[in-house]
């Protein structure tokens, strides 16, 4: 049994925490006496004689009953790197106050990492600026977004600049000079001004624009250093790197056995965040490491998929290296906020943390959404129900024709009354696949989702996307993504949808449906085949006016409403002992119930669809606006609806819609549900023009595991 314990309390996404160790607390003014709730509490027994800690991976509330000095460290979200050849994402700002006296009721604000471009990139979009982190309104600033590729900060438009800006700037792009000056001016730099008590680091550049042709992008500025660089004119054999990560040494990880291993390389023991994202190129090599503090690889050809920035370390993303390589790793760091003070253990305290912990009846749930986390287990063995939801396929796309295939549910696996006994487990929860451009290259299918896994063993990068499973433990539980839907349209015709843990479905005039691999890859763990769920893709049928398949999903013989194959297969519908309705308001919205309402509605707790997850989306046809036009619903478990309309009561979950596809501001179709792995909408508005009309992304999958308290 450890010596340090900790109490699970609402609300909380996520898993993260921290520790002290040699270099100290050093609380000012004792700051004994403390008493709060809120976040995660965990209690280290070998610092100052007790040390409690709060730990906030999203918007919260720092409850004080009785009042004292805290530290506080502060990380804002870190930016995404660019398209492609191009910058890094800065990391986010970091703020410590290391006596800060505390009172009522204090708000945390949470931090995004800055998102990636989608899918079908190109070479002129600059990354994104991450969000900003705050505790009671003083605020860490979001790291800059990385530079696009052949252009200076001069040559930017103003929402580029406010993109690449932010307290630690992106990387310059790669390539030719574009605008005037290589180097980034003050104003690429934003302020955080904070209180006398507070200290603030930032204010770091990323390396210049290469200013030369073909050179390598450069990478993003680290909370604690500006990239090394080095300055243009910087040619394509030369890495660029991420600057690094402030340290904070009261905040290391040394003292945390419960971290993500990633987590802990990453902190380390000097307590690093903020690094930046290393610089992208899209020729052999070249690409820049992550700075040290959590920052995210840069890509080439010859590496990818690249390590992505480290969740809540407040890392940049990398560059993407090239349009067509995924995007996903891009993606900022999100950051955290974490409150700590001396403290006498005098609170329950529970045996597994990790996720969003509920206490239902006589059973804690810990629910995981999408990305990397763990659950540590500290005394056991325990008993457990797990609920494993692979993200959900992304619908067809389609240029000027239509009758595209619906995106599968992701893969599903379920399983009762398992055992497992004292240590860390690590958690990935696979993202919805992205959509592609509806033009005959390069693709018009519909990406894959995320798989979903929870091992006793590191998981390696394959495992979180290959299809065909991957060398893993016996012990393993992993559920393949849903299929990307095929598209349509000229040159297009009769494509297939993917395959995968559910498969896609089919585009006009005759694709058929992709095949759903759950139960039968020889390659995943035999606990996954065996408590595993996945059926293929529908096919789309020739009748005129032409209509894609609707998405693979769960069940054989129940389906989403629509003409012929295009409403998507229902998805795994899990028992009722194990999914109650009276569950707290953000647990249901963790499972979706909080889905916007044009894109399709939440899944109320009260709704016939509550207990379904990973359905199928629905397919189109080519015929919009006319009679004949009956644009499918997804099936039961958060496929999206090709019509964009659904779930216009409680007891009416899931409807078709007689008309035009429904199209978001992107000309994207309807999302499947986050929290569900529900599959995308297929996209089958039909145009003259040359226009791109896209398939709706799939749905995040979700993982919960139910302990057994008694």
């Amino acid at each position: 049994m450890l010596n340090n314990w900790f109490k699970k309390e609402k609300p909380f996404a996520g898993f993260a925490g921290f520790g002290g160790g040699a270099t100290g607390l050093g609380f000012a003014g004792g700051g004994g006496g403390v008493e709060a709730t809120g976040g995660i509490k965990y209690w280290n027994s070998s610092e100052n004689g007790g040390t409690m800690y709060h730990i906030f991976q999203s918007p919260g509330t720092f409850n004080v009953t009785t009042d004292g000095d805290v530290e506080v460290l502060i990380v804002g979200g870190g930016g995404s790197g660019a398209d492609g050849q191009a910058g890094g994402g800065g990391g986010g700002g970091v703020v410590h106050g290391a006596t800060i006296p505390v009172t009522g009721s204090i708000p945390i604000v949470v931090g995004a990492g800055g998102e990636p471009n989608g899918p079908g990139g190109n070479y002129n979009r600059c990354g994104y600026r991450g969000g900003s982190s705050s505790f009671n309104g003083v605020t860490a600033i979001g790291g800059g977004g990385g530079a696009r590729n052949n252009y200076a900060w001069g040559g930017l438009g103003t929402d580029d600049q406010n993109r690449v800006s932010g307290a630690n700037c992106g990387g310059g792009g790669g390539g030719s000079l574009s605008g005037s000056g290589q180097h980034f001016p003050s104003a690429a730099i934003l302020p955080q001004p904070v209180p006398g008590s507070y200290v603030a680091y930032g204010g770091n550049y990323g390396a210049p624009q290469a200013n030369v042709g073909s050179g390598s992008g450069g990478g993003g500025g680290g909370a604690g250093a500006n990239s090394p660089g080095p300055a243009g004119p910087r040619p394509t054999s030369v890495r660029s790197p991420g600057g690094a990560g402030k340290a904070i040494p009261s905040f290391n990880s040394t003292n945390i056995p419960i971290m993500p291993s990633s987590w802990i390389t990453a902190v380390g023991p000097t307590g690093l965040y903020g690094g930046g994202g290393g610089g992208g190129e899209d020729g052999p090599a070249a690409s820049g490491f992550g700075g040290p503090g959590g920052g995210g690889d840069g890509q080439s050809p010859s590496s990818y998929p690249a390590a992505g920035a480290v969740a809540f370390t407040g890392g940049g993303g990398g560059d993407r290296g090239a349009p067509n390589l995924p995007h996903g790793s891009t993606v900022g760091a999100k950051g955290l906020v974490v409150v700590k003070y001396q403290s006498a253990l005098t609170s329950d305290v529970g045996s597994t943390f990790g996720g969003q912990p509920y206490t239902i009846g006589n059973y804690t749930y810990h629910v995981f959404s999408a990305g990397d986390s763990s659950l540590f287990v500290d005394s056991g063995p325990v008993t457990y129900d797990i609920l494993v939801v692979a993200g959900g396929g992304a619908g067809g796309s389609d240029r000027a024709a239509g009758a595209c295939g619906g995106g599968g549910g992701g893969g599903v696996i379920y399983a009762e009354n398992q055992t497992m006994g004292p240590g860390s487990y690590n958690v990935f929860v696979g993202s919805g696949g992205a959509y592609q451009p509806g033009a005959p290259s390069p693709n018009p299918k519909g990406d894959n989702g995320g798989n979903s896994v929870f091992s006793n063993v590191s998981i390696p990068g394959p495992a979180k996307v290959d299809m065909s499973g991957h060398s893993m433990p016996g012990s393993t539980w992993l559920a393949l993504g849903g299929g990307g839907g095929a598209g349509s349209g000229s040159g297009n015709a009769n494509i297939t949808g993917r395959e995968a843990g559910t498969g896609g479905g089919g585009g006009s005039q005759t694709g058929g449906g992709g095949g759903g691999i759950q139960t039968t890859q020889s390659s995943l763990p035999s606990i996954s085949r065996t408590h595993g769920s996945g059926n293929a893709g529908r096919a789309s049928l020739n009748a005129y006016p032409a209509r894609g398949g609707g998405g693979g999903g769960h069940s054989p013989n129940t389906y989403g409403q629509g003409n012929e194959n295009q409403g998507g297969r229902d998805g795994y519908q899990v028992p009722a002992s194990f999914l109650p309705t009276s569950v707290p308001a953000d647990f249901a919205n963790l499972l979706g119930a909080n889905h916007p309402t044009p894109k399709g509605g939440g899944i109320a707790t009260n709704s016939p669809e509550w207990r379904y997850f990973a359905g199928g989306g629905g397919a189109s046809d080519n015929v919009p606006a006319t009679a004949n036009s009956y644009q499918a619903s997804g099936g039961l478990g958060g496929g999206g609806n090709a019509g964009g309309d659904g779930r216009p009561s409680p007891s009416n979950p899931r409807t078709a819609r007689t008309g035009t596809t429904y199209n978001g501001t992107g000309n994207e179709s309807s999302p499947g549900v986050h929290g569900r792995g529900g599959g995308g909408a297929a996209n089958g508005l039909d145009n003259a023009g040359q226009v791109d009309y896209f398939g709706g992304i799939g749905g995040d999958g979700i993982i919960i595991v139910r302990i057994h308290n008694s």
